[in-house]
């Protein structure tokens, strides 16, 4: 016979054998979800979904699988499950307490039902399906007379909650998994003051089958003796020592034969009497387990500690949902305001509460845009909660009333870094000591990562943050510190700026990634001549990070403010050209890129003359050398400008014809790429490659292109760069379709990808090349939806910016190759007759790769009619680019996806 205890705590007695612990939450949850209902199949699909509600199907049933493989595990020998693919039950034989509880109240056996209900269902579980049991259950109970009868044990020194716990199981389950571990004594909850350490240690007791009591420290005076810590306990026991003559030794004898889980809350004010009492329990009581809630550990010899992060935007939308609905159940959802708040507060359990309870009088916009303007620290939460826990004001007071003046000091300081800094910044710019910042790490009101360089970076939460930058304001030394803070960042800007271009450039674009807010706010600090070197020092990580929007914006208003001809002047108007020309704002560009042309620094000149040539020059190789040949003799045998001059070779290759001067091309590029090795500048070395790579795939040279396309993979991944990422996805789209049988799954997978990274991309040209190479990805694969939303978004980028005639022929042959695709004649075929006209008139074959799509689309289009196809081309060799752009863009009928093409692609 097998019994399955629910009541009171999960249970399972099987002859001489009792089973009482599962080496994981989920399992014990998984084993009394199915004991709910014991006679029942429980379907795979809905037992996932009850215990992971918010991962994806295949997460949900990977999950269950690896958790009913402990389960089995959990029982030994013993044979408690059947399933099959679709469903889990158990075996027959098998009662529980649950049931035989209902049968004996149904009879009104009503002294086998009471000594049945040994508590409530399940405690410490909160699945749905188990609190609705619960509630039913409890009701039943509460229904039966109960003259004479105690009422059922519980915990009761610990705190009443009225509102549910969630948000924390997985470290619920962590401090679960502790507890239950024979060799483990005492568990330290760390955090800051709101993050819900106390609701933790609660929850895990009230679900625990030990006698528990909770002491609550927070009234005592920092620096108490430590007989007043032994008191606090002996009241939390009270109903235990009775009789007794309450002395320390008498409590300590108490305990030493009691398995009894205790926790001290809110140790950090008295760390030092909490620390040497917790000792003394620990060695008078064996069977003794405590859980201690503080803000900094006890550092006691087999202290475990458990950190309480931030809850993740996700959870932190669940928590404030739940929160909000308690008091506005009739308030409209807004998804992104509940985005913005969640974000904006960090996760930190106690600031949700505090908006939560602003939705009795706000929207949840509203309350966005009053948190855009700061927290309200001195807004009231709800009243059940402790005093230094009703508002963010009385918390964050609470933790600083525990730190020294230096300390302090430092807090306030911090405010200034905006997402945080690595300890060398921190240090010069708040004048602080390393013992000071590693105190307030250890009081849980910094937090800290270690990053794959090996520094170490600091940060508060915004919350916190936002208290310090008051406490800073009301201090006088606000401007004095944000000086400083300016000051160090626009000199590590400048630091940087060269290191962009030369070796380990990864590393240190990480670290520009790692400062941008403080950049940001750097910026607003500084003085105008000042603001004017940071954005010329941060022109070229705006530029490779495509960061554009922002570099033009801060750009644009550091000159506004300064109207002198300086050379700081000068680099930041390159600074200015760089970024829109890659924004697609040619004509502009090309103004200041000419005022800056004239500057007397020859670095700033020169850059700017190349880039402004390359956009000048008319379509011709050798009327861009002729118009760089000044600077070409200037720089070519110069080592300090070995990257311009391979600038200059990058640039120019853009100007030679992939049929007529390939080998020339492939010269070229090779030059470049050996000058940028040379530097280091990784980036560049791509941009080459890129090239060379085109052209071997052109030419149907796949051994040659291979080690390519893997560099490219590579220096991509290390680069960080999503521009750099679509690059190489470009090119292994067009290595595949060079092929005449391309790896559909591949294909497949390269297209999902860039599907993903193309409406992040900032700069026109790069969006045109990844719209472009997904569109031909997609017609291979028949996805002939996101292919026409591919060519559309292709159009949009190249619209305005098409001033190469054989440009126009490349964007609407692509579009002509899709029309075919799907019998479109008419379109196709005056697409195609514009096509042939220019090329004409410019004397350009196509190369074989060219007029193998072009033989291939051709007979496409007249499938439907010879006749039609050829009234098309003539019609076609008429239209004007502009017309022949407008027709592209006309709306068709698009087959369903997956229907293959009329020809096999090429």
């Amino acid at each position: 016979m097998i019994q399955i205890r629910l009541l009171g705590g999960l249970r399972v007695e099987a002859e001489d054998r009792v089973f009482d612990s599962f080496p994981r939450r989920k399992v014990a949850a998984l084993f009394a979800l199915l004991a709910l209902s014991p006679r029942q199949k429980h379907s795979r699909e809905e037992l996932a979904a009850q215990l992971w509600p918010d991962a994806d199907t295949e997460t949900g049933r990977r999950n269950l699988r690896q958790t009913l493989l402990y389960l089995r595990q959990s029982f030994e020998s013993l044979e408690l499950l059947l399933s099959d693919t679709q469903a889990l039950w158990l075996c027959d034989g098998i009662t529980t307490d649950v049931t035989a509880f209902e049968v004996a109240a149904q009879m009104g056996d009503l002294a086998r039902a009471r000594s049945l209900w040994r508590g409530e269902l399940l405690p410490g579980f909160f699945e749905e399906a188990v609190l609705t049991e619960r509630e039913r259950l409890k009701a039943l109970f509460m229904a039966l007379p109960h003259e004479g009868i105690p009422p059922p044990t519980i915990p009761t020194s610990l705190p009443i909650y009225l509102s549910e716990f969630h948000g924390r199981e997985d470290e619920l389950e962590r401090l679960s998994t502790l507890l239950a571990e024979p060799g483990t004594r005492l568990v330290t909850l760390l955090g800051p003051g709101g993050i819900g350490k106390t609701r933790l240690a609660s929850t895990v007791v009230s679900g625990g089958k030990r006698e528990a009591a909770f002491v609550e420290l927070a009234a005592l005076a920092p620096g108490c003796d430590e007989a007043l810590v032994f008191q606090k306990i002996g009241e939390a026991l009270a109903f235990a020592v009775a009789g007794q003559e309450g002395s320390e030794e008498s409590l300590l004898r108490l305990l030493a034969s009691r398995p009894l889980l205790l926790i001290l809350d809110n140790a950090e004010h008295v760390l030092a009497q909490t620390a040497s009492v917790a000792l003394r329990l620990l060695r008078a009581a064996p069977r003794l387990k405590l859980i201690v809630t503080s803000r900094e550990p006890l550092r006691l010899t087999g202290e475990h500690t458990l950190v309480l992060e931030p809850l993740a935007i996700e959870t932190a939308m669940r928590f404030l949902q739940v929160s909000i609905r308690a008091i506005r159940p009739d308030l409209p959802e807004d998804p992104e305001a509940l985005t913005q708040i969640c974000a904006k507060l960090e996760g930190l359990p106690i600031a949700l509460e505090l908006a939560a309870s602003q939705c009795r009088t706000l929207s949840l916009q509203e309350i966005a845009q009053d948190l855009s303007q700061g927290l309200g620290l001195s807004e009231q939460a709800s009243t059940s909660l402790p005093l230094r826990h009703r508002s963010l004001e009385a918390t964050l007071a609470w933790s600083e009333a525990l730190l020294t003046p230096t300390q302090q000091q430092l807090l306030r300081r911090l405010s200034v870094f905006s997402g945080g800094g690595t300890r060398e910044a921190i240090l010069e710019v708040c004048g602080a000591s390393r013992m000071d910042l590693a105190a307030l790490v250890e009081k849980s009101l910094l937090q800290v990562r270690i990053l794959p360089d090996g520094t170490t970076r600091y940060r508060s939460l915004e919350p916190i943050r936002q208290w310090a930058a008051e406490r800073l304001a009301q201090s006088g030394e606000a401007v004095m510190v944000q000086q400083r803070h300016g000051l160090w960042f626009l000199a590590l800007a400048e630091r940087i700026a060269p290191e962009l271009r030369r070796r380990e450039q990864h590393l240190w674009f990480k670290r520009l990634d790692a400062e941008q807010a403080n950049f940001y706010t750097a910026f607003t600090t500084l003085s105008s001549s000042q603001k004017l070197r940071l954005v010329s020092a941060l022109g070229s990580y705006w530029i490779r990070r495509e960061f554009l929007h922002e570099g033009v914006r801060l750009t644009e208003q550091a000159l506004a403010e300064v109207a002198d001809t300086s050379e700081t002047h000068f680099a930041a108007l390159l600074t200015l050209g760089m970024l829109l020309l890659r924004a697609g704002q040619r004509e502009r560009a090309l103004e200041l890129l000419t005022t800056a042309s004239h500057s007397d620094d020859r670095g700033v000149a020169i850059e700017a003359t190349l880039y402004l040539k390359a956009e000048v020059t008319s379509d011709s190789y050798e009327s861009y050398q002729s118009s760089i040949a000044p600077i070409l003799k200037e720089i070519q045998d110069d080592t300090r400008w070995r990257w311009h001059y391979g600038q200059a070779l990058l640039q120019g290759e853009r100007f030679l014809n992939h049929n007529r001067d390939h080998e020339k091309k492939i010269a070229i590029l090779a030059q470049a790429i050996a000058l940028f090795e040379e530097e280091g500048d990784c980036a560049k070395v791509m941009e080459a490659l890129f090239g060379l790579v085109g052209i071997h795939l052109v030419y149907q040279r796949f051994e040659a292109a291979a080690p390519i396309l893997e560099q490219l993979q590579e220096t991509a991944a290390l680069l960080e760069s999503t521009h750099m990422e679509v690059l190489a996805l470009n090119m292994q789209i067009r290595a595949q379709r060079a092929q005449l049988v391309p790896d559909v799954a591949t294909l497949q997978e390269l297209a999902d990808r860039l599907a993903v990274l193309a409406p992040r991309l900032g700069a026109p040209s790069d969006a045109y090349n990844a719209w472009h190479d997904l569109m031909q990805a997609c017609r291979h694969l028949s996805r002939w939806q996101l292919a026409h939303r591919a060519m559309l978004q292709m159009l949009h980028f190249r619209k305005g910016t098409t001033t190469l005639p054989m440009v126009g022929v490349y964007l609407l042959g692509a579009v002509a190759s899709l029309m075919a695709d799907m019998g479109q004649t008419e379109r196709g075929g005056k697409l195609y007759g514009y096509i042939f006209a220019v090329r004409e008139s410019v004397q350009l074959l196509p190369n074989a790769l060219e007029q193998r799509v072009y033989d291939r689309d051709l007979a496409c289009l007249q499938q439907e009619s010879l006749e039609i196809l050829a009234k098309a081309l003539t019609q076609g060799r008429l239209l004007t680019f502009e017309q022949a752009f407008a027709l592209a863009q006309e709306p068709c009928a698009l087959p369903p996806d997956g229907t293959a093409p009329l020809l096999p692609s090429i």
